[in-house]
């Protein structure tokens, strides 16, 4: 999750998923034409939207960090980051190595 302090001093949580799907859409409109062959765009759309896939069901899991604040994968435990990071590549390179 990505936890960002708003000015009225809310919060504005969003869920690693939605940010690669995010991610997709952007590249989608602000590709630049000639940096990758145009075959290439589909299989780096993709992999963008996915990118995040093993954060699914797992951000649920998470609890508040020591401020009381949802915890984020910057305040989460580097091994549990990086072992959702590695499940991520791993569940991508399924489709597509």
């Amino acid at each position: 999750m990505i936890v960002i302090d708003e000015p009225a001093g809310t919060l504005l949580c969003v869920r690693q998923p939605d940010h690669a799907t995010t991610c997709a859409a952007m590249a989608q409109h602000w590709r630049w034409e000639g940096l990758l062959p145009a075959a290439m765009w589909p299989r780096v759309l993709t992999s963008l939207r996915v990118h995040d896939d093993w954060w699914k069901g797992v951000e649920d899991l998470l609890s508040l960090d020591a401020q009381g604040r949802p915890m984020d994968f910057l305040s989460m435990p580097t091994r549990l980051h990086v072992d959702i990071w590695r499940r991520s590549i791993e569940l991508a390179a399924n489709d597509d190595a």
